[in-house]
């Protein structure tokens, strides 16, 4: 034994000494601390104030170098080095007090220059606790209600405590035996199951509180168990209860679990039946259920003394929608309505979509929100759906009030511009609008300004001017606000954007030339190039690259396709070379040669109408270089041929006619399949790309090769497309 407390004293003092040696803080808080930003000649913030104890740090993040040099002597040896680029420096303040400083490069003492100041405050400890030392009142009233062979059941009156009475503490024969706490849901009853038939026992009960005060005891009782001649006990129905996730005796959800509890005594011990289809239980088990309407059970107890019964109702709460029934908002006035339900949804829905014009759900919250771009009277169907698969749902009458006071925006619903130059767009409205908003491809309430800068567009809020360079060829919806006091409304328009007019050749898609003729083809197109080039001509033929002109004598006949270039653009054409033009044109029965009688559009663009007159309904548009099959010419108006087939009457001034020599081979109509589509200069995947159709474009078909067709495009070019992509 002495060893042993030899042994412990050591140990004592070795901690001590390891404890004094490391310094080793004791039950105390970690060290607080602070930041200083060290920025190009500032201190960032300029002024801190901190608690006594706290470490500061100052973190160079500019590109000059700096100091932190106290202006007081009392810290003299305690200032930084030269701080450059992510450098930094640290000092703890314990005194209270205010300590100014600078940076030796760009300030002095005295707050000249650069220069910060910290101000360290005084730590307030917090207030001593006062210690709870009042003693619960003592448990009143204890009663012996019922005994058996081997068990004695108590009750008793509830204590009272200034605080709050945690727990009794049960006593047979002056012995402590167990304890009641009052968070259970029989906190004032015990069973005494541990003592012998036909023995004479005393009892006591004491409570106690959280700080561990006990009240004095209480009355003490006497109870003598039943011996084997004699014992027999009517049962007693203790506690009957249920209980979930939701509490005890709390509500549930249709279909959500609880579990009926229940405690029975009696002598002999009853046998124990619930209804509603349970069935007889054993003493002491618990039942789980799953009610999906409100159920009443009722708990049966029999033996030979008696039958005693008690009934539980186990809540069953339907889901319900509980947010107000009805909703007023206002056009062009922000509307929130927020759908609340009972059965803790995690998802909503409304029907029928989509909501009212400015309005929209969220499917996670429930919160219906906007500015209301309409008016009338709706009825909306709202849904609720929680975890466990129930369904909550309601009707709300919608009421959405005129405001004719609104701004109403003006401006035309459509825009054109060219990618790469400078467009505008002027937002116009009715009643005075204070203020302008646009969001682009994105409605207002899903926008986002950093994707939105994409589109090479602004806004000026004041004036409603959109104006800005477009970066690329596509088409934009625009959500335009208008606001002035008594609300906003919002539309959608379209801006069109377009890629620069394309650069084509317009000279002729076939030429025909006899052996042993001079021949001469010109290369012209739409942007006046100054440079020109040609390759696979035939023997006798050659290019001026400064002109575009392709001429000389051929000496041998054939067809070829000669590629020819308007640098940048190229193209091709087919040059029909016959022994004399008195000979057969072409054996073959199904081509002749002949020419088309042309136009070419030369305005930007030209509306196409119905008949030769300003009046008659447009029916179309071409774009400036689309070539056009003329077929009647009436009153300054000329009857063509789109590239989709469609006949119509386009301005003659507005046009120049083009001869185009042609070969035709019983030509046929194709539709483009694919999405996007390359037009290549000859029959094969490694030729090149000269320009690209979209889906449901006409083409004509002049030829086919290998599986690859030749056709005609809108401006009289050849290319060659896929046939497995047309049909």
């Amino acid at each position: 034994m002495i060893r042993i407390y030899l042994g412990l004293i050591s140990v004592l003092v070795i901690l001590v000494l390891f404890t004094a040696f490391f310094n080793l803080p004791v039950a105390q808080g970690q060290t607080s601390a602070a930041t200083v930003d060290i920025k190009d000649d500032i201190f960032s913030p300029a002024s801190l104030t901190v608690d006594a104890g706290t470490l500061i740090r100052w973190t160079s993040v500019g590109n000059h170098p700096h100091t932190v040099t106290f202006d007081t002597k009392q810290f003299e040896n305690q200032n930084s080095d030269t701080l450059n680029t992510n450098d930094s420096f640290s000092f703890t303040f314990n005194t209270p007090g205010t300590y100014p400083y600078h940076c030796n490069f760009h300030g002095g003492s005295g707050g000249v220059g650069m220069s910060g100041v910290i101000i360290v405050k005084a730590v307030t400890p917090p207030p001593t606790p006062i210690p709870d030392t009042q003693v619960p009142t003592a448990p009143t009233n204890l009663i012996v209600t019922s005994v058996g062979l081997f068990n004695v059941n108590l009750s008793w009156g509830a204590s009272t405590d200034n605080v709050g009475v945690e727990k009794y503490k049960i006593f047979r024969d002056n012995v402590q035996i167990g304890e009641a706490f009052t968070n259970t849901g029989f906190p004032t009853s015990y069973s005494d199951s541990f003592v012998s038939p036909g023995r004479t026992y005393s009892y006591r009960v004491s409570a106690f509180d959280a700080a561990g005060n006990e009240s004095a005891q209480s009355n003490t009782i006497t109870a003598t168990t039943q011996s084997f001649a004699t014992a027999t006990d009517a049962p007693v129905i203790i506690s009957f209860f249920h209980n979930n996730s939701n509490g005890i005796n709390a509500a549930i959800t249709p279909g959500q679990s609880t579990t009926l509890i229940f405690k029975v005594t009696g002598t002999p011990f009853p046998i124990i039946s619930i209804n509603n289809g349970i069935g007889t239980v054993t003493a002491g088990s618990n039942i789980l259920v799953s009610p999906k309407v409100t159920t009443t059970y009722t708990l049966t107890a029999t033996n030979s003394v008696g039958t005693v019964t008690a009934s539980l109702t186990v809540v069953v709460s339907t889901p319900s929608i509980t947010s107000p029934n009805a909703a007023t908002g206002t056009l062009g006035i922000p509307f929130n309505y927020q759908i609340i339900a009972n059965n803790s949804p995690i998802s909503f829905n409304a029907f029928p979509l989509p909501l009212p014009a400015g309005l929209s759900l969220n499917q996670k919250t429930g919160l219906i929100s906007g500015i209301p771009m309409t008016f009338g009277d709706f009825t909306i169907n709202l849904e609720a759906a929680a975890g466990n698969g129930t369904v909550a749902s309601a009707a709300l009458s919608l009421s959405l009030l005129s405001n004719p006071l609104i701004p109403i925006i003006t401006s035309p619903a459509a825009a054109s511009g060219t990618a790469g130059k400078p467009f505008s767009y002027q937002i116009t409205a009715t009643n005075n609008p204070t203020s302008f908003d646009a969001a682009f491809d994105i409605d207002f309430e899903h926008r986002n300004p950093e994707f939105e800068k994409q589109f090479g567009f602004s806004i000026d809020t004041k004036t409603g001017l959109i104006s800005g360079t477009p970066t690329r060829n596509e088409n934009i919806s625009v959500f335009l606000k208008a606001t002035n006091s008594n609300g906003a409304s919002i539309i959608k328009v379209l801006f069109f954007i377009k890629d620069p007019p394309v650069l084509i050749i317009t000279s002729p898609a076939s030429a025909i030339a006899t052996v042993g003729s001079p021949f001469s083809y010109q290369i012209t197109a739409t942007n006046s190039s100054t440079s020109f080039d040609a390759d696979n001509l035939p023997p006798g033929l050659s290019v001026d690259t400064g002109t575009g002109l392709i001429s000389g004598t051929p000496t041998t006949r054939g067809v070829f396709d000669v590629g020819i270039v308007a640098s940048p653009t190229f193209a091709s054409f087919k040059l029909f070379i016959f022994d004399d033009l008195l000979s057969p044109i072409i054996a073959s029965p199904d081509r002749t040669v002949g020419t088309v009688d042309n136009i070419q559009v030369q305005v930007n663009a030209l509306n196409v109408r119905q008949d030769a007159a300003l009046s008659a309904s447009k029916i179309g548009l071409v774009r400036q270089g689309e070539v056009l099959n003329k077929l009647e010419e009436k009153n300054g108006w000329v009857k063509v041929e789109l590239s989709n087939g469609q006949i119509g009457w386009i301005f003659k001034q507005y046009t120049a006619p083009v001869a185009v020599p042609v070969v035709s081979t019983l030509r046929q109509k194709i539709i483009v399949t694919a999405w996007v589509l390359n037009v290549r200069s000859g029959p094969g995947i490694n030729t090149k790309v000269i320009t690209t159709v979209q889906r449901n474009d006409v083409l004509e078909k002049i030829e086919e090769e290998n599986g690859w067709f030749r056709i005609i495009l809108p401006n009289s070019q050849n290319g060659w497309v896929y046939g497995k992509f047309v049909k």
